[in-house]
């Protein structure tokens, strides 16, 4: 397993150049392509960060541990390192002319955020933080619920063993909930399937619904995920090609409305085996990701 850093890649015909005189270091690489000698000026490679504009309030989770292997606890890369332009094996900026787009990766092999206690899949995912959001009792505010919409584009370029991953959901937080999962995007195989959960433990109550129908590999997923002030979870995704609605809410059960929460994105892998091979995993392509409160 490659130890985590910034990544700087210097390959066959690609040079790392300093950055220009208007560029922010934390934001952006000038890339100078010497393999074609017809471009004289530098391609401009922004970091991850700067791609997705994620502000102050986003954390991440890449399945390593902190030795640079996969039998500990995944790492968490905290809001300040991605503003200093983190950038590993695991969340990269796609080389151009692509450059708005980040990949996320996640081997099958990949350390776990809980091993044994509840999270046993690797994920590259992108969590809110700090915690601003919460139910109504927490909040005293009587007669409204304080909510949130998460919006994102995405696609999924290569799947695991399992076809399935999540791509968005709302989960527990704070030191009493951080252990549950309440609302997943799924996409499994050509599906897109949303989950709500009807307790804080266990499965019992859960209810779902399949949004859309034959998603090509690699098409790009318009989604949004909204905890409405009128107690219902409301889904809308969209995908070129696709079929169905695209659309669906549900109750806020009674256990979830007075739990802390926050919104997550990224590539959650839903397989786990620790001996697969490196090479074996998912790819996930974030264009965009905002949330409202």
């Amino acid at each position: 397993m490659k130890t985590i850093g910034f990544t700087l890649l210097i390959s066959m015909g690609i040079v790392l150049s300093a950055c220009t005189k208007n560029t922010d270091s934390h934001n952006q690489i000038a890339i100078k392509n010497s393999a074609n000698t017809g471009q004289s000026e530098d391609i401009i490679k922004p970091l991850p960060y700067a791609v997705l504009q994620l502000g102050d309030i986003w954390k991440l989770s890449v399945p390593v541990d902190a030795n640079g292997g996969n039998t500990g606890s995944a790492t968490t890369i905290s809001n300040n390192k991605l503003k200093q332009g983190y950038s590993s094996d695991y969340f990269y900026t796609v080389d151009s002319p692509y450059t708005n787009v980040v990949r996320l990766w996640c081997p099958v092999n990949g350390a776990t955020t809980t091993p044994g206690q509840g999270s046993d899949h690797p994920r590259t995912e992108l969590a809110e933080y700090p915690l601003t959001w919460y139910s109504e009792d927490q909040a005293q505010i009587i007669g409204e619920i304080i909510g949130g919409r998460l919006t994102a584009v995405t696609a999924v370029k290569q799947h695991g063993p399992s076809a399935d991953i999540i791509i968005g959901q709302i989960h527990g937080a704070g030191s009493v909930a951080s252990g549950y999962p309440f609302v997943m995007l799924h996409l499994r195989h050509d599906s897109i399937i949303a989950y709500v959960k009807g307790d804080t433990v266990g499965n019992a109550g859960t209810v779902k619904s399949v949004l859309l129908k034959n998603v090509a590999l690699g098409t790009k997923i318009h989604y949004s995920i909204t905890d409405s002030t009128d107690n219902h979870i409301y889904f809308k995704v969209t995908a070129a090609g696709a079929t169905g609605t695209g659309t669906w809410n549900a109750v806020v059960p009674e256990p979830w409305k007075t739990v802390q929460l926050r919104f997550s994105a990224g590539n959650y892998l839903q397989d786990h085996d620790p001996n697969a091979p490196a090479s074996m995993g998912s790819k996930v392509n974030l264009y965009s990701l905002h949330i409202d409160h």
